[in-house]
């Protein structure tokens, strides 16, 4: 159910320039980051579902994009403008990507929030969240 979302969600994303891979979010941060710009692709939370009728199932669900990009920040850790600049334009370029996606089976993903993630020594981590919705019938 989730591979087919996370199949568009991946053919979307390369078209964005610059993005060199799209994987299943599958706690990198815990090893070695090898590619990078890279966007993972979470489903976060536990999905209900929701009996609308007998025939009908809809299950609302999250989508979380990690967007990661490498940093090399100075000897006080500090960050250069620049480095802030590519995360963030290549976060919008992930939610323009997205923003009309609708995945066979789904509602069009709905854009939810931008969140930054700074617990990661060396890489900017920005997640661009949607929401949607899974219908089966």
């Amino acid at each position: 159910m989730f591979y087919n979302i996370f199949k568009s969600i991946q053919t979307a994303l390369k078209t964005v320039a610059g993005l060199k891979a799209t994987q299943w979010f599958n706690m990198q941060y815990e090893a070695t980051i090898a590619q990078s710009p890279v966007a993972f692709v979470e489903f976060p939370e536990d999905n209900p579902t929701d009996h609308a009728s007998k025939d009908v199932t809809r299950l609302p669900f999250r989508v979380r994009i990690h967007v990661v990009t490498k940093v090399i920040a100075g000897q006080d850790g500090q960050v250069p403008d620049i480095a802030i600049q590519q995360n963030e334009t290549l976060a919008l370029a992930v939610k323009t990507a997205l923003k009309t996606l609708k995945p066979l089976g789904c509602t069009t993903l709905r854009f939810s929030g931008l969140k930054t993630w700074q617990r990661m020594n060396g890489f900017m981590i920005t997640f661009v969240d949607f929401t949607a919705r899974i219908e089966e019938v």
